[in-house]
């Protein structure tokens, strides 16, 4: 391998894991709003659990106040989706890792 196709393989690879790190970054950030949603999701069940019976059971104003906001049901797509999201940042990691590793030997 000639001294330009060692530079050219190298400017290739450092590419490669720029991308693989962006991508990386994408995954986790909709990871983070995915667990963000789920805890929203989470608080509101736990305020249900803990209300007392009470006239405002039987009113819409308590209803709409006790149900899931259009927003948090939406999200409920996220959560279906949270075994694939966890399982596509472990992949991006071993890419970035790998990368990586190929840049130090």
């Amino acid at each position: 391998m000639t001294d330009k196709d060692r530079k050219l393989h190298r400017g290739t690879l450092l590419v490669q894991i720029e991308d693989a790190e962006d991508g990386l970054g994408f995954i986790r950030g909709n990871a983070i709003s995915a667990a963000k949603a789920l805890e929203q999701i989470a608080d509101r069940l736990r305020r249900n659990a803990l209300l007392e019976p009470s006239p405002s059971d039987f009113t819409p104003e308590g209803d709409i106040e006790n149900r899931l906001t259009p927003d948090e049901f939406a999200s409920f797509e996220t959560v279906a989706s949270v075994s694939a999201m966890i399982e596509k940042m472990k992949r991006a990691r071993q890419d970035v890792f790998n990368l990586r590793k190929l840049k130090r030997a």
